[in-house]
């Protein structure tokens, strides 16, 4: 003999096994998204440290140029890139050294900047901008530093 299960008891298991589902499916897909925010997080801060360390490149660059004293002359390059990302790094003013990631058309996005200040350096006045007193620093080529009459410049060789 056969026994029947009642309809009610059918719904009940039906409910029961859909909560089950439910609270497997939510513990998995908040794992998920806690591994992701992990990784995230750990990719902001890669860049951040990629960053910084152009920033630093460019006041090394400018120390060792100082204390190399008269004569001193070097080239320079950078990466065209920092983990996938454009980035521009500026003189302001002589004394600030000033790296930032930019978005696909070159402008600033804010995710990612560091401003690192500098002993006072002479840029190239053709290549900065007057008002703003601002030297782009090139990463698509080579830049130039040298120490003459103790004077460091910082500039952008028209032909190599």
């Amino acid at each position: 003999m056969t026994k029947l299960i009642s309809p009610s008891k059918k719904a009940q298991t039906a409910l029961e096994f859909f909560m089950i589902m439910g609270a497997i499916l939510f513990f998995f897909l908040s794992f998920v998204g806690l591994t992701y925010a992990s990784i995230e997080q750990r990719n902001f801060e890669r860049k951040d440290i990629a960053l910084g360390s152009m920033a630093k490149y460019v006041q090394d660059e400018i120390n060792l140029a100082e204390q190399g004293g008269d004569g001193y002359y070097r080239n320079f390059t950078f990466p065209d890139t920092i983990l996938s990302h454009k980035y521009k790094i500026e003189i302001i003013d002589g004394e600030y050294v000033y790296a930032y990631t930019t978005d696909a058309g070159g402008v600033f996005d804010s995710k990612h900047a560091l401003s690192l200040r500098t002993q006072k350096i002479t840029t190239e006045s053709s290549q900065t901008d007057p008002i703003t007193k601002v030297f782009l620093v090139r990463i698509d080529g080579i830049n130039s530093i040298v120490n003459q009459d103790g004077e460091v410049r910082l500039f952008v060789p028209t032909q190599i």
